[in-house]
């Protein structure tokens, strides 16, 4: 199984990177290059896609470290953000916890309310099926 890395440049789609395996951790190094690892390789790959090296047994510790700081990103001047999601609205925080970014509160309350929307349809399915099922036991 594969999927793509869409590229963007200046907020525009540009194009795709194929044949990324699901399941493997990734990152996009400063050299222009991107690492990709499973639990055993990291495989090394140029902007488009093209494997340009591989290093062999790397083990599981550089794959489990890309799944750590999935959501640390360094900036060319050496600035670190973090992204976290408590309670689903997304913040973008910098080293010194300063909010650089966050969800619009009018989109997290849809997202909320879409949630309890999901919670309580599923709930009522579920009473009318005890309900029906209930009804077809007296029935009998």
């Amino acid at each position: 199984f594969t999927g793509n890395l869409m590229k963007y440049k200046d907020g525009k789609k540009i194009g795709r990177i194929t044949k990324i395996p699901r399941g493997y951790a990734f990152e996009l190094l400063h050299d222009d290059t991107i690492h990709c690892s499973n639990h055993k390789d990291t495989y090394i790959m140029d902007l488009n896609g093209k494997e340009i090296g591989i290093i062999k047994n790397t083990g599981s510790e550089e794959y489990d470290r890309m799944l750590r700081e999935k959501n640390i990103f360094l900036a060319s001047d050496g600035q670190k953000y973090e992204m976290r999601n408590p309670f689903g609205r997304r913040i973008i925080t910098s080293e010194d916890g300063d909010v650089i970014w966050q969800m619009p509160l009018w989109d997290y309350l849809l997202l909320v309310i879409a949630f309890i929307s999901i919670l309580m349809a599923m709930g009522c399915v579920i009473i009318i099926l005890f309900h029906f099922r209930i009804e077809q036991d007296w029935s009998l």
